[in-house]
């Protein structure tokens, strides 16, 4: 005879957690979705702006499920490097075609300990790698362990674009071309000191003025090989040191008859300026690794060899001044880059003027100077192009902002047109005026980003030596260069530097993650948990950080919208918000934590200046130091329902100390733009219950998040309708039967805990369609003995728990 237990999971609707109060700015109407009220930028009049719609942030524009992909490839614990091993694994799912979906299929890593000396690299589109837990192998978990001594990313998705993006670019330095035999000396030292805080790599472009044919040794002339010369203050002994540091790629690029021909090979960068694309046009690209630079820089110059001797050249009638920029976008491939596929983002063809005078905050509707070549469906760059103007007024000059750094584009797509005028399809997060020098439009044609790529359910370790040890992992989970991919049920311990950065990611979902004890020296460019250095549209949701700096963080001129909802940091160095250099866009909805801040940061850093703009703290709170929101002229931020120890700052503030509904701004506007279904898809219970912190805090990052915890009663985490009816006929038989029912479909986790909450036995974990389904538990081959246990079945984010007895 069998014993047969079933547990019934109901779908129950969603109970609101009340607040007193409602904001004047956004708040629920009688049709129960948000009104917006306007309102004019700090220092200004003009009553015309909204709040911006930050629901589009996550995988596929917010609102849709995680998808589960199929595995294809198994990996099972081995003794030595086990780093050969898994790449080879996830190189073979690479190859595999992709489904209809986008998706290729999961490389498995099985639950034990695998120790990895170099990183992992996924490179292809729809390839998921994929542990068995959240935990430590004797835990049941999967952990992959870095081993690596020096500082390197451990597992690095990455995409690439095949257009360098020009459209923000900054000129650092001019000369005259000298003799030939000579190393001319550039000054980059504004480049280098804005890209140390960002991605930690410099591209910089060589045009000339003038149609006179020049050329420098590129790193192909081994005798003479390009040098980017860094002199760096050294934190511990204070004198002065130089570091050399060679090219990582160049190449140069010629237009018209040649302009999809790549001379990445060649010994020279040759330079000359006949026009757009006329066929004795050449420009040049270097591209360094900064990432051994820690120490502050004194100065940097780039020193080119001549190879070209005008006094020689009969033909040389001009003095041809060079000009080195540096490019916002590293996406280029020494052997694969042309004129052709250089140009687009860069606007000299194809870029329209937006006429309307003063675009605000929120809109979705403007007018340019000319619509034709523009269709419907295209993907285009809305592009702020500040002036000196702008500058002035904000008083950044003195901390070396130049206007045309702060160039900051939007990937937007056209819905509708009508004459001159566009509507797009997400609503813009930052103001557009003439007076700061307006702005601009592109189409944009991007390729190469890889997408449906994923990193489940595993810990990452990386070895360290000491608590301030620096030679080791560096960023557990790298994305750069993807969209519509995600990172979810990970856990980084002792990495220097973060847990998920994200670089030139789009609509990224990060879901369940953990940063634990970062190990480095305790000062800056270290322990920024969870980072956007670079991105749009991404969503870190019930996310966990213990012993960062910067645990919610953001870095140089990143153009949102990109949200953090629902996330819990302790043990906080640093202060959670935008970090630097005007990132625009950004919602921190419930977010607990230590220091809390968007400021003008002035002098710090390299002259970081004001840190963001239009930046939401909705429901906040600060449990240590400050908590501070001021706002730049011509654009606002705020804090609104927050609660903290000593409020600063004079942004715009409401509701000081009691939050106010709704709960969630983002899960509201997600709400109301696609519907109940889309909050469900990729909310918890608990969220909508509102007490995700509290589950936050007693998760701490090690194993299922949704795992019963000790001295839980049976509807601790049961905010769902189900039964369990339980036979024990006797005499004793070991065989048992699982029956359940799913409401919806999606990835289910079914497992059974002792009382102490550590997980004895798991039963499913698998992607299941809706309806009824069943398992075998045998209690012998289990190694159960008498006793208490729980069941824990999860199906999307809700969960059942019952106790089950077991009697021998």
């Amino acid at each position: 005879m069998k014993k047969i237990m079933i547990l019934l999971l109901l779908c129950l609707p969603s109970t609101r957690y009340l607040y007193s109060q409602s904001s004047n700015l956004v708040h629920l109407g009688a049709s129960g979705k948000l009104e917006y009220a306007t309102y004019a930028n700090f220092a200004q009049t003009n009553a015309v702006n909204t709040i911006p719609d930050f629901s589009f942030c996550g995988y596929k524009m917010g609102g849709v499920q995680i998808p589960y992909l199929p595995v294809k490839e198994t990996v099972t614990p081995a003794s030595g490097d086990a780093g050969a091993i898994i790449q080879a694994a996830i190189d073979r799912v690479s190859l595999l075609p992709s489904d209809p979906n986008g998706y290729r299929g999961a490389v498995l890593i099985k639950s034990g300990r695998y120790e990895i000396s170099a990183p992992l690299f996924v490179r292809a589109s729809g390839v998921v790698i994929r542990g068995e837990g959240q935990n430590t192998a004797d835990k049941g978990g999967t952990e992959l362990v870095f081993t690596s001594s020096t500082q390197q990313d451990f597992i690095q998705v990455i995409g690439s674009e095949t257009s360098v993006d020009l459209s923000s670019e900054t000129t650092l330095d001019t000369g005259v071309y000298p003799s030939v035999g000579t190393w001319q000396s550039f000054n980059v030292l504004n480049g280098v000191n804005d890209v140390l805080d960002g991605d930690g790599i410099i591209t910089c472009h060589i045009v000339a003025t003038e149609n006179q044919f020049v050329n420098y040794s590129s790193k192909e002339d081994s005798s003479h090989i390009p040098k980017l010369n860094i002199v760096v203050k050294l934190n511990t002994t204070g004198k002065d040191s130089v570091i050399s540091l060679a090219p990582i790629a160049d190449a140069f690029v010629q237009g018209g008859t040649s302009t999809n021909i790549n001379f990445g090979s060649s010994t020279s960068l040759a330079i000359k300026n006949n026009g757009v694309n006329n066929n004795v046009t050449r420009e040049a690209y270097l591209e360094f690794d900064l990432s051994t630079v820690n120490d502050s820089v004194k100065a940097a110059n780039l020193v080119l060899y001549t190879k070209k001797d005008l006094a020689a050249d009969t033909a040389a009638t001009k003095v041809v001044h060079v000009i080195v920029s540096y490019i916002s976008s590293d996406a280029w491939d020494e052997m694969a880059i042309t004129y052709a596929n250089s140009r687009p983002a860069n606007g000299a063809a194809d870029t329209k003027r937006i006429t309307t005078s003063y675009l605000p905050t929120g809109a979705s509707s403007f007018s340019i100077d000319n619509s034709a070549g523009l269709n419907i469906g295209d993907t285009i760059r809305v592009t702020r192009t500040p002036n000196d103007t702008w500058i002035t007024t904000l008083d950044m000059a003195q901390y070396g902002w130049i206007a045309s750094s702060y160039t900051i584009g939007y990937e937007r797509k056209i819905t509708e047109i009508n004459g001159n005028t566009l509507t797009i399809d997400i609503p813009l997060v930052q103001t557009i005026e003439d007076l700061y020098g307006g702005g601009e439009i592109t189409k944009s044609s991007v390729s190469g980003r890889l997408s449906n790529c994923g990193i489940e359910n595993m810990l990452l370790t990386s070895v360290f030596t000491s608590d301030t040890a620096e030679d080791h992992g560096w960023s557990a989970v790298t994305l750069s260069y993807t969209t519509d991919s995600w990172v979810r049920k990970v856990t980084a311990r002792y990495f220097g530097y973060s847990c998920v950065k994200l670089d030139y990611a789009f609509n990224s979902s990060i879901e369940e993650c953990a940063m634990l004890d970062p190990k480095s020296i305790t000062t800056g460019g270290r322990k920024y948990s969870f980072n956007i250095d670079k991105g749009s549209f991404n969503l870190f949701q019930r996310c966990y950080a213990r012993g960062g700096r910067h645990d919610f963080v953001l870095g140089s001129r990143v153009a949102g919208p990109n949200a953090f909802v629902d996330c819990f940091s302790e043990v906080t160095y640093a202060d959670i918000g935008p970090h630097q250099r005007y990132s625009t866009g950004t919602l921190f909805d419930n977010i607990q934590g230590g220091e809390t801040r968007v400021q003008n940061r002035k002098d710090m850093g390299t002259g970081h200046g004001w840190a963001g703009a239009q930046t939401m703290f909705w429901n906040c709170i600060s449990n240590a130091g400050e908590f501070k929101v001021e706002s730049p002229t011509g654009a606002l931020n705020w804090g609104i329902g927050c609660k903290g120890l000593v409020q600063s700052g004079a942004g715009f503030w409401e509701s000081w100390g009691t939050q106010v509904i709704p709960r969630s701004l983002y899960f509201q506007q997600l709400k109301d733009r696609l519907g109940e279904i889309a909050v469900n898809n990729i909310s918890l219970a608990t969220q909508q219950n509102g007490d995700i912190w509290t589950s936050l805090k007693q998760w701490k990052g090690i194993g299922d998040f949704s795992a019963p915890l000790a001295g839980n009663n049976d509807n601790a985490y049961a905010p769902l309708r189900y039964s369990l009816d339980q036979n024990y006929p006797n005499p004793f038989n070991p065989e048992t039967i699982i029956s359940y029912s799913l409401p919806i479909s999606g990835f289910v986790s079914l497992k059974v805990f002792d009382i102490l909450g550590k997980e004895v036995v798991p039963l499913v974990n698998e992607f299941q369609k809706s309806g009824s389904h069943s398992t075998k538990l045998n209690i012998n081959k289990s190694g159960l003995t008498s006793g208490v246990y729980f069941y824990s079945l999860r199906v999307n984010g809700y969960v059942a728990i019952k106790k089950m007895i077991v009697v021998k």
